[in-house]
């Protein structure tokens, strides 16, 4: 069974991102994942670098950097504890591209492009590695309408290039993914309906011990009775 520095291990060998990633998470066995997490929660060291890189994110899931692989790629779980909506709020790319593969609930992705117009307002942001902050810097304004989507559930593996425009537009409460991240290679690029008026600001990085070990020790439970480990 994989452990946490043979899980390690195994990211290090993946070299072509969307194939391998893909493929790495879909062999991925639940069980390996979740000896992992309780080595992390048995492990004071361990925790303490899971801590300096997760946190609660502002649209509500929580979010957990599990290993940091020397070549830059991040094997990250999200948690949305509760159901969430967005309508038009959470338009984003990101900094990396990544595979995600959908351990317990649901989720909707919308996919967007970019038309002339005013109806948003257009954020770059960057994330300092080293202070652990990340800032959003005001782009100026721009329109952007749906293209397609995806409805992705249980079981699912989909893959997220960098430079796609997307929105979580619902998730299921309860709802658990595994990611595999690539290197940050650019900004990512946010948008906000223009009338919003709340500015975004900087937000840095970091849990407290008992709020990660609670978050984890939760997670840890879920996958085990979603997946008959008890």
């Amino acid at each position: 069974m994989l452990q946490f520095d043979q899980l390690r291990l195994s990211l290090e060998a993946i070299r072509v991102h969307e194939r391998d990633s893909l493929d790495f998470l879909r062999g991925l066995e639940v069980s390996d994942l979740v000896s992992a997490l309780e080595e992390i929660l048995n492990s004071p060291k361990l925790l303490s670098q899971v801590a300096a890189d997760s946190y609660i994110h502002q649209l509500k899931f929580e979010k957990y950097v599990v290993i940091k692989s020397m070549s830059g790629k991040w094997l990250r779980i999200h948690h949305w504890p509760i159901c969430i909506e967005n309508d038009y709020q959470d338009i984003h790319s990101h900094c990396a591209s990544f595979a995600s593969r959908l351990l317990t609930g649901a989720l909707s992705h919308k996919h967007y492009r970019r038309r002339p117009g005013a109806r948003f307002t257009e954020y770059r942001y960057s994330f300092d590695e080293l202070t652990g902050i990340g800032e959003s810097l005001y782009h100026g304004k721009t329109d952007l309408m749906s293209s397609d989507g995806d409805n992705l559930c249980a079981g699912d593996v989909y893959y997220v290039d960098a430079t796609l425009l997307h929105q979580v537009s619902r998730a299921e409460a309860g709802t658990i993914t595994v990611s595999l991240w690539d290197k940050r290679m650019k900004e990512a690029e946010v948008f906000k309906p223009a009338f919003n008026l709340i500015p975004l600001r900087s937000a840095k990085s970091g849990l407290d011990m008992q709020t990660l070990t609670a978050g984890l020790s939760n997670i840890v439970q879920k996958l085990k009775e979603a997946n008959g480990l008890i």
